[in-house]
């Protein structure tokens, strides 16, 4: 009996480690997004303001990672964390307005847990066009969002949609281009 509890606890402690890696990997694939995107100047108050990123949704990250992301520094710019929850978003109707001016100063929008349509309006009707726009999902790309991470067998990778990114104030090095998925049908 107690060989079967520490099998369990075991292949309970292996499943978490599996999720926290995907977890840190995805923050790591976000950082570097960040990286690799150059905003136009008027999109930030000064060359050391920071880059506002916002979750909008369930946050895939746990509070460790989030720390984490806070302490970050790239370039001259530290990153700001805001959350936007699921209920806020989900509701119907939406309040369009005011979800426009929460997001008005923010240059990176992540989205999780959104459904289809909710997060399309976001991508195409509320999102101000100097904001990288990055999905967990590949359904986000598919919709309108400009980067989307995917999960399969364990594996992070992510798709890249071409024209949404053409349509952006943002602009994405090549280097990250060239490292995504090509979107099928």
């Amino acid at each position: 009996m107690l060989y079967v509890a520490c099998l369990t606890l075991a292949s309970l402690s292996s499943a978490a480690s599996k999720e926290d890696r995907l977890e840190k990997i995805k923050a790591g694939y976000l950082v570097n997004f960040i990286r690799f995107a150059q905003w136009p100047d008027e999109s930030f108050e000064s060359a050391s303001s920071p880059v506002v990123v916002t979750i909008v949704g369930d946050s895939p990250f746990s509070d460790s990672i989030i720390r984490g992301l806070e302490k970050t520094v790239i370039g001259q710019r530290s990153l700001e964390l805001r959350h936007i929850p699921l209920k806020e978003v989900d509701q119907v109707p939406i309040d369009v307005e005011k979800l426009r001016l929460e997001l008005a100063d923010v240059h990176v929008v992540f989205m999780s847990g959104l459904n289809p349509a909710r997060a399309e309006q976001l991508v195409r009707e509320i999102l101000p066009k100097h904001t990288l726009s990055i999905g967990d999902h590949e359904m986000f790309a598919r919709i309108g969002a400009m980067l989307a991470l995917s999960t399969h067998a364990n594996k992070v990778f992510f798709y890249a949609n071409s024209d949404a990114i053409k349509l952006s104030d943002v602009k994405l090095s090549s280097k990250v281009l060239r490292l995504a998925r090509k979107l099928k049908g």
